[in-house]
Formats: structure tokens, C-alpha cells, sequence
């Protein structure tokens, strides 16, 4: 199941910059957004685990779109109210 993988099965990224990172990324589709995020950003989004910053700088540019919305997000702090944890994720920040 590709919420419980460390890597997406896509291929190799674009080199189109990441909104977050700057970073090689991959451009999400969905009937509210287009936006390109690098692989583990992908990722942290799919499993509703942003980081603050993340979800901050994604709500500031964006507006509030499904994948963020106050169900998964605490709107005032930017934590993640319902993620989906990987033990194995390395969290650095350089992605």
C-alpha cells in the first residue's frame, strides 16, 4: 500500500522546483490544486503529516484545499491532528 512505502513509485522527479524546498519535484493534481512538491513532501502530505511550516507555507499561497483542511490540520499551530506515521522516515529537513 503506497501510504506505508518510503518511496513513490513514479520514477525519478521533474525538475520543476518544489513550492516547500526547491527540490526536484512531483506535480499534484486534484480538482482544487495543482502544486508541485518534492518526494517526502509528497509523502507527508499523503499521510497527513506536514510539518508546520509546510502546512503553513502551503495554506498561505494556496488558501485552505482538501488535503489541509481542519480536520487534518490545527489551524492555528500547523500540527498534524490525524497523521499517518513512518518509523523509518528520515524527517531531515533538506526535502
Amino acid at each position: 500500500m503506497l501510504g506505508h512505502q518510503r518511496e513513490l513509485p513514479f520514477g525519478d522527479p521533474l525538475l520543476l522546483p518544489s513550492v516547500l524546498s526547491g527540490m526536484p519535484s512531483y506535480i499534484l493534481r486534484t480538482s482544487e490544486i495543482e502544486l508541485a512538491l518534492a518526494p517526502r513532501e509528497l509523502l507527508r502530505l499523503w499521510r497527513r503529516n506536514l510539518r508546520p511550516d509546510e502546512f503553513f507555507k502551503l495554506r498561505d499561497t494556496y488558501g485552505v484545499f482538501f488535503e489541509i483542511h481542519d480536520d487534518f490540520y490545527f489551524e492555528d499551530t500547523g500540527e498534524a491532528l490525524q497523521p499517518v506515521e513512518d518509523e523509518d522516515e528520515d524527517d531531515s529537513p533538506t526535502d
